[in-house]
């Protein structure tokens, strides 16, 4: 990837991948910002619409503990995973299932 190719952008101060953007607003349109493979991120960005990490960027990362689900507890590989608010699952189906129980 070069560091002027994206996946996702920020549109309304949530992150998208460039296919969940809203109906009507696609990738020039003017308050819709790419996020580059060339950019700093201190944490892997997620969609907000379907969960998808995006971590094709520099991420800088000030500690080395390890990532867990907040549903099943099983550790998170660094890269992979689903995030939802706040919170960081391994899969999708655990971002589900958290959801459901609520």
């Amino acid at each position: 990837m070069k560091s002027y190719d994206y996946e996702a952008v920020v549109y309304d101060n949530e992150v998208y991948c460039v296919e969940c953007l809203p109906e009507g607003i696609d990738c020039n349109s003017e308050d819709v910002t790419p996020i580059f493979a060339g950019d700093e991120w201190d944490s892997a960005p997620s969609c907000s619409v379907c969960g998808t990490l995006h971590d094709y960027m520099s991420i800088i990362k000030e500690d080395d503990d390890p990532s867990y689900c907040e549903y099943c507890d099983n550790e998170i590989c660094e890269g992979k995973g689903c995030k939802r608010g706040e919170y960081l699952f391994c899969s999708k189906d655990c971002a589900d299932n958290y959801d459901a129980q609520w």
